[in-house]
């Protein structure tokens, strides 16, 4: 793809910067902070399909309907559009595999008494071809649906949870125990007498060994864990025993560094080897921090606190093998690395320095690693989506971030 004269600058100072895995600035203006955090975003999420061969976006159109659209990267020609009427939005999305995404749909709120309904998901093709419900009340399934994993051997089913919807007339929905399944987003739903959630599209239940929470699915795709907070603000894990096709509760009391901690959040995922997890939870500052849990050894370690910040799941930084090597809160420019031995560091560091006084995230990533979406956030002309080539360390700007 050709680079637009206004970027070279940027670029080249990049390429040197990726190169030698040195620190190098490009020659693009800084921002300031409140430029950065009050640039406007033409579109919500973004993210690359496992092949790296399309751009998938989500926005708003003009009068405020969701716009969920896919791009060939080659020639950023618009391939397929999927749009909502003014009663839904469009919560996320997933690439299920190379031609396939999954849309989990919300409908807008009408009334207080009666909340919004959520989790139905719609699948659809990336040539803009077979587009239907696979899940919820447009299947006759009038329950919560939620996308988990996609990495399953067989390319035709997605991990979701499934949830019943036992009450919406208070502000907030009551959910019944969640329930894992595999389900078929090529098969098109057929309406039949009897159960609609065994017609077929619903296989492999795991049923979780609590009345709320989630689950978590390692890098391979096998459900792992299940989690939830009880009504003291304490995360409890348990661990999928499928030898004695049984849930075993992981027992955080023998760690000395978890028992004083206020745990209020769930698990962000696995690491790359899948042998421990990530999780949110408060830290001794009493804000929330980053900690690892070893599942063999039951060890934890502190990633990161902070005496003021709060960490979210989206602060933080993944390389390609789904490794947390560092942090970028929001309200900051600049990212802090804490696993500085990782191969991609270097790589991620040239990003960040290459658009000095920018916000610079990484969206998502190939499947192999081997491309990267960049969203450089500003209030310049460089604000906007990138796609970073691994192969010959070359960085090519898709679109801008207000159009």
């Amino acid at each position: 793809m050709k680079l637009e004269k206004g970027f070279m600058a940027i670029f080249m100072g990049l390429m040197s910067c990726l190169l030698t895995l040195n620190v190098a600035y490009a020659q693009a203006d800084n921002a300031t902070t409140s430029e950065v955090f009050s640039a406007k975003r033409a579109y919500e999420q973004a993210k690359l399909s496992p092949d790296g061969k399309h751009l998938s976006v989500l926005g708003d159109l003009e009068d405020g309907q969701a716009s969920l659209m896919v791009f060939e990267l080659a020639t950023m020609e618009l391939v397929a559009v999927l749009g909502t009427d003014n009663q839904q939005d469009i919560l996320s999305f997933w690439w299920a595999n190379n031609e396939r995404l999954v849309a989990n749909l919300e409908l807008r709120n009408i009334s207080i008494e009666y909340p919004k309904l959520t989790g139905e998901l719609f699948a659809f093709n990336a040539d803009n071809s077979k587009k239907f419900a696979v899940a919820g009340f447009s299947t006759d399934d009038t329950a919560d649906f939620h996308f988990l994993d996609s990495n399953l051997s067989d390319n035709e089913k997605i991990l979701v949870v499934r949830s019943d919807i036992r009450s919406r007339r208070n502000d907030e929905v009551e959910l019944s125990r969640p329930i894992a399944f595999n389900l078929d987003i090529y098969k098109r739903h057929r309406k039949k007498t009897g159960s609609h959630v065994k017609d077929g599209r619903l296989s492999n239940a795991f049923s979780s060994p609590y009345q709320t929470g989630g689950f978590v699915a390692d890098n391979n795709g096998q459900l792992r864990l299940a989690y939830y907070v009880d009504k003291d603000d304490n995360l409890k894990i348990s661990k999928r025993d499928y030898e004695a096709e049984e849930w075993v509760e992981f027992d955080f009391s023998a760690s000395a560094a978890l028992s004083a901690q206020n745990k209020t959040n769930p698990v962000v995922g696995f690491d790359a080897e899948n042998t421990g997890v990530y999780y949110l939870a408060k830290s001794q500052y009493e804000t929330v921090g980053l900690f690892h849990l070893q599942l063999a050894t039951g060890q934890i370690n502190a990633l990161y606190e902070h005496e003021q910040l709060d960490i979210r799941e989206q602060d933080l930084i993944y390389t390609s093998d789904r490794e947390v090597v560092g942090i970028n809160p929001k309200g900051t420019t600049t990212a802090q690395f804490f696993v500085k031995a990782h191969a991609e560091v270097g790589r991620l560091r040239g990003l960040e320095n290459a658009f000095k006084g920018k916000r610079v995230e990484v969206l998502s990533y190939s499947r192999q690693g081997e491309y990267a979406l960049v969203d450089v956030i500003s209030g310049g002309s460089e604000s906007g989506l990138y796609l970073y080539d691994g192969s010959n360390n070359s960085l090519s700007f898709l679109m801008p971030a207000n159009t």
